[in-house]
């Protein structure tokens, strides 16, 4: 085991939004990003952190085996942004593994695809991308060309095929298409001051689930996106459950 050290902001034993089944949350300590709306701010500064080893961890998480494995859940590392630490990663994901753990891994994708990151994501079973912005009314919304980067095309003209595709699906199920993907076109800049027009889409969760449904699912990030979709469908859907229960009592 290579027993490499963490920062650590803090960890739940008993997870059940963090990926199917209970789960062992680690919330790495550090973010790169300073998200208006974020929940976890105190988990911003990279200088702190509770140091522990990949051993200690892995340790501890067997104490909950039974839970676990009886519930098929397994093992989230979260934040702060995780990828901020890909080494630490790969060595715990690396022992998981050959313990039997599912491994999830909650990013904002916001990291280039390095062979470090590569590697993390080949010891994860399912990614959780949390890449939304927040508008001035409250509403999640994603940005295409981030999404277009997230599940790894390099093309936008065939990404655009991708959303195309989605938009048709959304209009099929008698959806308004611009509630769902709205035109947010903007000027960049291509160098020598000059600036061009360039085409992005401002998505609903809805709109997001229809491109993913729609990629190639040959990519192992696109399976890893209709996997995240089919499980905050099921969050959405135990929460309603929850409060459909409370009202009628």
């Amino acid at each position: 085991m290579e027993d490499l050290i963490g920062k650590i902001h803090s960890i739940e034993t008993f997870g059940t939004v963090d990926g199917p089944g209970i789960r062992y949350v680690i919330f790495l300590q550090g973010c790169h990003l300073r998200c208006k709306y974020c929940h976890n701010r105190d988990t911003w500064d990279t200088t702190i952190g509770t140091p522990k080893k990949v051993s200690e961890l892995v340790q501890d998480i067997q104490k909950y085996n039974d839970y676990i494995k009886f519930s098929k859940g397994g093992v989230t590392v979260t934040g702060g942004e995780p990828l901020l630490q890909p080494k630490f990663l790969i060595a715990l994901f690396t022992e998981l593994k050959k313990l039997g753990y599912h491994t999830a891994l909650d990013t904002s994708g916001m990291f280039p695809l390095t062979p470090e990151v590569k590697q993390v994501l080949s010891l994860t079973d399912l990614v959780l991308l949390d890449i939304k912005h927040i508008d001035e009314c409250g509403n999640e919304y994603w940005l295409a060309r981030e999404l277009q980067k997230v599940l790894e095309y390099t093309e936008w003209r065939k990404f655009s095929n991708v959303i195309n595709k989605a938009k048709n699906a959304c209009n099929n199920s008698n959806s308004n298409i611009y509630d769902h993907f709205g035109n947010v076109d903007k000027m960049v800049e291509i160098g020598s001051g000059a600036k061009r027009r360039q085409d992005d889409y401002k998505l609903s969760r809805y709109a997001c689930y229809l491109i993913v449904q729609n990629a190639d699912s040959r990519k192992k990030v696109v399976a890893l996106g209709q996997t995240y979709f089919a499980i905050q469908t099921r969050k959405q859907e135990i929460t309603e459950q929850v409060l459909s229960i409370y009202i009628l009592h």
